[in-house]
C-alpha cells in the first residue's frame, strides 16, 4: 500500500512516468497475495442463466410481502460511478441508500447449488434477501444496491423483485479501467491488479450486458461523463424513471452524510469535477495493452 501511496503522490505532482512505476509494483506486489480465476466467474454467469431460464419459462414472479420497499439496483463495472449515483439518489426522501451489499449473490448461492430449482428455494432468494436489508427508513418507496457486480443478475432480478429498478452506470472505457487499476478494494475484486486480469474481466462483462440486452431486460443507462456535463438534466431523467418527483437534495447530494465505505469515499462529499475524465490518457502509454 505504501506503493499506492508513493504513486497517488506522484501523480499528483505529475510525474506520470514515477507514479505508474510504483503504481505497478503496489498491483503486482498485491496481485500475488491473491489468485483470479475468471473460469469462476464464468461458470456464476452459466448458473445465472439456468436460473433465468426456468424463471422466464415458468413466468415466475416472487411476491414479497416482507417489505414495503423496493430495491434500485445500481449496477456495472466498478468505479463507473455507481457510488455517485447512489449518493445522488439516495439524496431523495423516497430512497435510502444502503451501500453496497453481497446479499444477493449470498442467497443464490445458498438456493440454488445446480438443477434443484423449486418455487419454495425461489422464493427463498428474495426473502433472504430482504431479510437482511440493513434499512431503518422501511417507509421510504425504495433502498439502493449499489454492488456494481450484481451486473450478472440483471435477467433475474424482476422476477425476484417485481417492484425493482435497475440503474446500469458507464463510463469512457479507458478511464474506467484505468481507475480500477488506480485502486484499493476491501472487496476482494481479485481482476483488479493485473491490466490482463482487467481485460479478462471486461469482456465476460461486455458479454452479460450483451446478453441482457439481447433478452429485452429493461434497465435504464446512466453515462459518468453526461452526469457530469449535463448535471441537472440526468438526475431528472433518472428520477423520472423512478417516478419520483425532483427534489433538491438530489442535486446538492454532497451535503449528505450517509456512511460510504467504497473506494469513492472522499469523491461522494464534494460538488462535481471533471478532472477525473480523460485521465488515463496520462498514462497512454503505460495502459496500451488496455488499447
Amino acid at each position: 500500500h505504501l506503493g499506492l501511496a508513493l504513486s497517488n503522490f506522484l501523480e499528483h505532482k505529475k510525474k506520470y512516468a514515477e507514479s505508474f512505476y510504483f503504481l505497478k509494483k503496489y498491483n503486482t506486489s498485491y496481485r500475488g497475495l491473491i489468485s483470479f480465476n475468471k473460469q469462476n466467474y464464468l461458470e456464476l454467469f452459466e448458473k445465472v442463466k439456468k436460473l433465468y431460464n426456468y424463471l422466464k419459462t415458468n413466468n415466475f414472479k416472487v411476491y414479497n410481502k416482507s417489505s414495503e420497499s423496493n430495491p434500485i439496483f445500481i449496477l456495472g463495472l466498478p468505479r463507473s460511478s455507481t457510488s455517485l449515483v447512489e449518493q445522488i439518489l439516495s439524496s431523495h426522501s423516497q430512497i435510502s441508500g444502503c451501500g453496497e451489499l453481497s446479499y444477493l449473490k449470498e442467497s443464490i448461492e445458498k438456493n440454488f447449488t445446480g438443477d434443484d430449482l423449486n418455487v419454495e428455494k425461489i422464493e427463498n432468494i428474495s426473502n433472504q434477501y430482504f431479510e437482511k436489508i440493513n434499512n431503518d427508513d422501511k417507509e421510504k418507496l425504495f433502498f439502493s444496491d449499489k454492488n456494481p457486480l450484481n451486473f450478472f443478475f440483471i435477467g433475474i432480478m424482476p422476477y425476484l423483485f417485481p417492484n425493482c429498478k435497475i440503474i446500469l452506470c458507464k463510463r469512457n472505457r479507458m478511464d474506467n479501467l484505468y481507475s480500477i487499476y488506480r485502486n484499493f478494494f476491501p472487496s476482494n475484486l481479485d481482476f483488479s491488479y493485473d491490466l490482463n486480469d482487467l481485460l479478462s474481466f471486461e469482456n465476460i462483462y461486455t458479454s452479460v450486458i450483451s446478453y441482457w440486452e439481447n433478452e429485452k431486460i429493461e434497465f435504464f443507462e446512466i453515462e459518468y461523463e453526461k452526469l457530469i456535463t449535463e448535471f441537472k438534466n440526468q438526475v431528472n431523467r433518472s428520477l423520472s424513471f423512478l417516478n419520483l418527483e425532483k427534489e433538491d437534495g438530489c442535486y446538492n447530494f454532497f451535503v449528505n452524510q450517509r456512511v460510504v465505505q467504497t473506494a469513492s469515499l472522499l469523491q461522494v462529499r464534494e460538488p462535481l469535477f471533471t478532472s477525473s475524465i480523460g485521465s488515463w490518457k496520462f498514462y497512454e502509454k503505460e495502459l496500451s495493452i488496455l488499447k
